[in-house]
């Protein structure tokens, strides 16, 4: 997703006019062109397995990635009281 279509998707409530009306020229930015972008998804036995070969404390990272959908920078920043 660009930039523009985050910004362009914010709008008013009066009139659905654009918040913040801005024109990106992308070109400009300079921007990587990102190709053959591939998100891996696993199936729940897939899952099961990975979670059920790690060790240690990456079973719980990787069960809490999986179960409740926890991204991986908010996973990493819990920290276990006793």
């Amino acid at each position: 997703m660009s930039n523009s279509l985050v910004v362009a998707s914010a709008v008013n409530e009066n009139d659905g006019e654009a918040i913040y009306p801005v024109k990106w020229n992308d070109d400009f930015m300079g921007l990587p062109v990102i190709e053959d972008q591939r998100q891996p998804t696993f199936n729940f036995d897939e899952v099961e397995t990975i979670v059920s070969k790690a060790e240690g404390q990456d079973r719980l990272l990787y069960a809490l990635l999986a179960g409740p959908g926890l991204r991986v920078g908010a996973a990493l920043a819990l920290q276990a009281e006793t």
